[in-house]
């Protein structure tokens, strides 16, 4: 078990589920994050060379990160697939990696118009 916010521990798999957000792109400062855990020195940087603003300065060329991770909408799970040295990271590490699930306000199912008889 683990304690992710100083709460009540709870296990590796219900931190996964419930408090991080496995399918969001990837944001630069997290990609430059998961290169530190590639053991591939060819991985490490490519992920740097994603990670950073080069390709997009002038305003006409659009950059590698914009191209490669924000418009095919890649995740963690793909970069952990793609660069596969980088599954060395820690849960730690991992967890560092991802946002958190945002929290969720309102619903259908709190909604008055749900236990209202038509």
């Amino acid at each position: 078990k683990i304690s992710v916010d100083a709460a009540h521990p709870i296990t590796v798999e219900e931190a996964i589920r419930s408090t991080v957000d496995l399918c969001s792109p990837m944001k630069r400062k997290r990609l430059f994050l998961m290169s530190n855990f590639a053991t591939d020195p060819v991985e490490e940087l490519a992920l740097r060379l994603l990670s950073s603003n080069c390709g997009g300065s002038n305003g006409k060329e659009i950059g590698m990160f914009q191209t490669y991770i924000e418009d095919q909408r890649r995740s963690v799970v793909d970069i952990l697939t793609e660069f596969p040295s980088c599954q060395s990271i820690t849960l730690e590490g991992l967890l560092g990696c991802l946002p958190a699930i945002p929290p969720r306000y309102y619903s259908v199912c709190s909604s008055p118009l749900h236990h209202r008889q038509l």
